[in-house]
């Protein structure tokens, strides 16, 4: 089977991007077996299978973007050998947990936008992701459901630049983030302000039981995480060398039988 794939997609693999579109492909098991590529994009699925996405962990790059993925479908990120991913774009899907994106402490760039998203509790997910730069979160119900009222919508802005703090303060810095629409872009805030904001903006993960509890079960599980990661960097590095390694083999395999048969 690795050899009918590698037949079968290496030649699609162009500037390290594989594609695929509209249901031409649904079984990705074997895909961390072809020539290394750093790109996945899949697009406009009716149903896609997503088991064998999270053996990629040679991926810097991977587009699910609208292929009715539910979050039930999307727990298969929660995996610390994805831990090389800088580029998440899982828009125009069916998504409202955020928690599975957790161990992806890589990723620079993340799209959620257009999703199911209800709870402005699920941004404390976000909140250990220290290297994004930009993050689209428009067309959410949490977004979109938004007062028209100015100073709430204010405070709410003031509320996600509060829990995005962080990442602010991060030497890489949160660039981008949109909101209402693509080209929402939030000024860098000083840190006097951000600790001005955080005076007066209510934390929703103390005031209620459930953000307490949610808080509680986050700290321990970026402890788990963090535990994790180191051994799952030094995994992924071994697993890309074997997988090299393999595809060496196959291919000296393959010139060989060609040779004798036309030999």
């Amino acid at each position: 089977k690795i050899q009918i794939y590698q037949s079968k997609y290496n030649q699609k693999i162009q500037n390290e991007t594989l594609q695929f579109e509209k249901n031409d492909e649904n079984n990705f098991e074997y895909l961390a077996f072809l020539k290394e590529f750093s790109t996945l994009i899949i697009k406009n699925y009716d149903l896609l299978n997503v088991q064998g996405l999270q053996n990629m962990v040679f991926l810097k790059c991977l587009i699910l973007q609208n292929c009715n993925l539910t979050d039930n479908q999307i727990s298969i990120l929660d995996n610390p050998l994805l831990c090389k991913l800088e580029v998440l774009d899982v828009s125009h899907n069916k998504i409202s947990n955020l928690e599975p994106l957790i161990p992806l402490q890589a990723l620079k760039t993340l799209d959620i936008s257009h999703n199911q998203v209800k709870s402005k509790l699920q941004f404390a997910f976000l909140v250990y992701l220290e290297h994004l730069e930009s993050l689209k979160l428009h067309n959410n119900p949490v977004v979109l459901h938004q007062s028209e009222n100015e100073e709430e919508q204010l405070e709410y802005h003031t509320f996600l630049r509060c829990i995005f703090y962080g990442i602010w303060m991060s030497e890489e810095s949160l660039k981008f983030i949109s909101i209402h629409s693509e080209n929402n872009q939030f000024e860098e805030l000083k840190a006097k302000e951000m600790l001005e904001m955080n005076m007066y903006v209510p934390n929703p993960f103390v005031e209620t039981e459930e953000g307490k509890q949610q808080s509680i079960r986050l700290e321990k599980k970026i402890v788990a995480i963090n535990q994790l990661l180191e051994e799952a960097v030094l995994k992924a590095d071994f697993a890309i060398q074997q997988q090299r390694q393999i595809t060496q083999s196959i291919e000296v395999a393959v010139q060989n039988i060609h040779n004798t048969q036309t030999g």
